[in-house]
């Protein structure tokens, strides 16, 4: 059976989120309690007897390994740096990366617990990178009020329930691919020029080679992210990355990647083809005094093609109203907020009975003052 945060005119009560028991294998010597990340003092924290635990700030971005895209063996390193499980949601198709002991879960997209374990993991690549949280529950649960607020034709039993939704932490996979490109360019070149009556243009013929370097161009590696509105709150500071640390994990899920390292720089190369063409047509209207560009050919050759798999935050909540599931997502870095939201009917039928009532008002004025 499914279970979600039922938001209707009274809240079903909150459904039990991801558990990482044990995450890290790391126990409380003091009381023996699982101990997990605190996100706001980035430690290792007991919240049951208050142990504390600092962790070193890990390696910056800059000395993250780089891997060879051409001789990519995804096998390499696969040791998440605990026993660790793929668990598989048969409600909407999500991935999570769950710790061992845990018996009972539930989808942290969807909220569903119609969830099944597979076999231990083996085969998924270990992230080279990891952004860790920097808004912890509480924060994720005030960005969210604060936007369901904003939202004026949600109803208020959504707005007051907010406390009452169950909050997700999970880590969200990324390709980031570096690439020395070479562009092969035809273009034209447009001036324009105005005769006081009409405006038109005249064109020049350009062509050459435009060299560029792209640096950590990010795609998304979660099919479901990428279908969602999750990904429009993916937009991280990614300088901020650190090392992989297993202890980041703790009482957290991360996502599998889903979509293929090569599949991953298909999308990368369109998003580098916007960035090169968007930095040519500066540099071409700069260097020529252009008015427009336009290109008839443009070829790029990418060369030291480079990757690294990272894993960045976000904070998911599922709810149900009339029926229907809805999902907000929260970036674990900025506290941005997107989703959808259901709409107040009441309110709807109110404003449309109201401009209804203004026109049909403005329509008889005329005809009673011509009566007069």
């Amino acid at each position: 059976m499914e279970d979600y945060n039922d938001i209707n005119e009274k809240n079903s009560g909150e459904l039990s989120f991801i558990d990482t028991d044990e995450s890290t294998d790391r126990k409380c010597p003091n009381c023996g309690a699982t101990v997990t990340f605190n996100v706001e003092t980035h430690s290792m924290q007991c919240e049951f007897c208050g142990y504390t635990k600092e962790l070193a700030q890990g390696a910056g971005n800059d000395e993250i390994k780089e891997l060879d895209f051409g001789s990519a063996d995804l096998d390499e390193n696969c040791d998440w740096g605990n026993e660790k499980i793929l668990v598989s949601c048969k409600n909407c198709g999500g991935e999570t990366i769950v710790d061992s002991v845990v018996v009972s879960t539930s989808c942290p997209f969807c909220g569903s617990t119609n969830v099944a374990s597979s076999e231990m993991l083996k085969k998924t690549m270990l992230p080279g990178g990891i952004v860790p949280f920097a808004i912890n529950e509480k924060m994720a649960r005030d960005c969210v009020s604060r936007y369901v607020k904003g939202k004026v034709l949600c109803p208020s039993v959504i707005k007051n329930n907010i406390n009452a939704m169950s909050f997700r932490g999970i880590y969200l996979p990324f390709w980031t691919f570096d690439s020395s490109t070479s562009s092969t360019y035809k273009a034209r070149l447009g001036y324009r020029h105005s005769n006081g009556k009409n405006t038109y243009y005249t064109w020049k013929k350009n062509n050459g080679v435009y060299d560029l370097f792209i640096d950590d161009q990010m795609i998304c590696s979660s099919e479901r992210a990428r279908r969602a509105s999750i990904e429009k709150v993916a937009a991280f500071d990614f300088s901020k990355m650190s090392t992989y640390n297993a202890e980041l994990l703790a009482g957290f899920a991360a996502e599998r990647y889903s979509v293929s390292l090569k599949d991953g720089f298909v999308l990368a190369k369109a998003s580098m083809d916007k960035v090169i063409r968007k930095k040519l047509t500066r540099k071409l209207r700069s260097s020529y005094r252009a008015d427009r560009v336009e290109f008839t050919e443009l070829q790029t050759h990418h060369a030291n093609v480079t990757y690294k798999y990272v894993l960045a935050p976000i904070w998911v909540v599922a709810f149900k109203y009339q029926n229907s599931v809805y999902d907000l997502a929260v970036n674990g870095q900025t506290g941005k907020v997107e989703g959808k939201t259901p709409y107040n009917i009441g309110v709807i039928v109110a404003i449309i009975g109201a401009i209804v009532g203004l026109y049909l008002l403005f329509q008889v004025l005329p005809l009673c003052f011509a009566f007069i």
